[in-house]
């Protein structure tokens, strides 16, 4: 049996659900596993980073019945972590997983395997599986058996040497050749309709915003001419005005004492 150091536990359960050590208090009941039967103490210091610890009382037959007798903390802390997630992406197939639920150690029964962590749907269907790979990578014989099933497994490296996306899938889930070329001919009518779907009715469109450009451009032009017809209008008022009031300024006997007296006091 691997020696599982407590210190090293990232996670841990209460009443209301899983706690990360980063925002665990000591005035929280917390348990190692989710049946809330074997207790742990919370630790913590001035200068000692906070940990969990098992109570004295605590046997290592009951952390084997948690943790098995060859998980390590590593893989147990990374399960625990990735049945946290609500979505996922995976980078090489350029897809984005949403998550309702998640469960750890999950049986497939139909090949009579469990899974590191199983997410599920909102109507508790299987979205993926993923398995945690930090000492044992998945053989052979483990992909061909969850080829299957009709369920997608991905599987996450821990270990950092080597290159390549840290989470792949390792299985797309069982495949029915027999309709294989059923399904491809679907496709490409499907395809097809879409492209004359497409081109039917970009092309009313076009003609739609076409009119819709003339029309337009036609308004702007007629506004335009409104407004220099109203501009010129103000002109030839303000220049009225202006000569009126020089006449009425001369038939006063020049008032002003200068030229720059003779102005108009109200803007039109």
């Amino acid at each position: 049996m691997i020696k599982f150091d407590i210190k090293q536990l990232e996670y841990a359960y209460t009443k209301d659900g899983l706690a990360s050590i980063r925002d665990a208090n000591k005035n929280n009941s917390y348990f190692l596993d989710d049946n809330l039967t074997i207790p742990l103490v919370y630790c913590r210091g001035n200068k000692v980073i906070p940990y969990w610890r098992k109570k004295t009382n605590i046997s290592e037959v009951d952390l084997k019945r948690v943790f098995g007798s060859s998980e390590s903390i590593q893989h147990y802390n990374e399960k625990i972590r990735l049945s946290t997630l609500k979505s996922f992406t995976c980078k090489l197939l350029g897809i984005e997983y949403q998550f309702h639920s998640s469960k750890v150690e999950y049986r497939l029964i139909e090949i009579n395997k469990t899974v590191d962590v199983a997410f599920f749907d909102k109507d508790g269907n299987i979205v993926l599986c993923i398995e945690v790979y930090y000492t044992n990578k998945k053989t052979t014989e483990d992909i061909d058996k969850f080829n299957k099933i009709n369920v997608i497994i991905y599987e996450k490296r821990l270990q950092k040497g080597e290159r390549g996306e840290r989470c792949y899938p390792i299985s797309a889930g069982k495949v029915d050749f027999n309709g294989r070329e059923q399904l491809r001919s679907r496709i490409k009518r499907g395809y097809r309709y879409i492209q004359e779907f497409r081109a039917k009715n970009y092309t009313k469109r076009y003609k739609e915003l076409r009119k819709e450009y003339w029309e337009i451009k036609e308004a702007i032009q007629r506004t335009k001419y409104l407004i220099e017809t109203k501009e010129q209008r103000i002109r030839k008022v303000r220049s009225g005005l202006q000569h009126q009031k020089l006449l009425n300024s001369f038939k006063n006997g020049l008032s002003g004492s200068s030229w720059t007296d003779i102005t108009l006091d109200d803007k039109v």
